[in-house]
């Protein structure tokens, strides 16, 4: 059967919105609030266009200009209608406003967001959340994602991100969470020889690093 016009074009808009790979995992059950793109548009212009192209880390005086501007209009309302668009530009900017006002009430959320992977991009920004947070939940959602996806070679996806990120938690807190996940690491770098060489805990600090300067300006 041919795809009508219409649904190319729901196919297009899933593609520019992030949602670039298919795929039915064990995740795709889980619930998570979704909004049409009208109820989301018009906060793109204050509240997503000025953030989600850049690390926290590079965050210059345009983007803190911006930040100072809408500081007082982040509520958690905001970050959950953020979040719920299915664009990975908009939960890139709602997941850098959970770290930089340090709202844990999305931690649940953003988790179900990063297990499920419906667009791509995005994973970077939602393993930062679980890393600042390094709560028994966050570390769960980290485990639970490395636990599933490092198996799965064939899903180019934040793999390396997300063990960044425990990582990040075991040099930081002392943990030994990595070692949970020595053999699916091992199998994975059968499947891509560079995976180790695409992790590095540092991004994630200077990014952590530059949140908490952010949030006390």
């Amino acid at each position: 059967m041919n795809a009508t016009p219409e649904d190319k074009h729901a196919s297009l808009i899933r593609h520019v919105q992030g949602a670039t790979v298919t795929h039915a995992g064990p995740f795709a059950t889980l619930e998570v609030p979704t909004l049409p793109l009208e109820a989301v548009r018009s906060l793109y212009d204050e509240f997503v266009i000025p953030f989600y192209m850049k690390r926290l880390h590079s965050f210059g005086s345009a983007e803190i200009d911006a930040l100072g501007r809408i500081r007082s209009r982040v509520s958690d309302e905001l970050i959950t209608t953020l979040l719920s668009d299915l664009n990975w530009r908009s939960r890139t900017a709602a997941s850098y406003f959970t770290v930089i006002f340090d709202r844990p009430h999305h931690i649940d959320h953003i988790g179900r967001l990063l297990l499920r992977s419906d667009v791509c991009y995005v994973g970077a920004a939602y393993c930062r959340v679980m890393a600042h947070f390094h709560s028994e939940q966050a570390i769960d959602y980290l485990n639970r994602y490395l636990d599933y996806y490092l198996d799965r070679p064939e899903l180019y996806f934040d793999q390396a991100d997300a063990l960044a990120a425990v990582r990040y938690l075991d040099n930081t807190h002392g943990s030994d969470f990595e070692a949970l996940h020595s053999s699916k690491i091992s199998k994975m770098i059968s499947a891509r020889p560079d995976f180790l060489g695409q992790i590095s805990h540092t991004r994630i600090t200077e990014d952590l690093n530059a949140a908490s300067k952010l949030r006390n300006q």
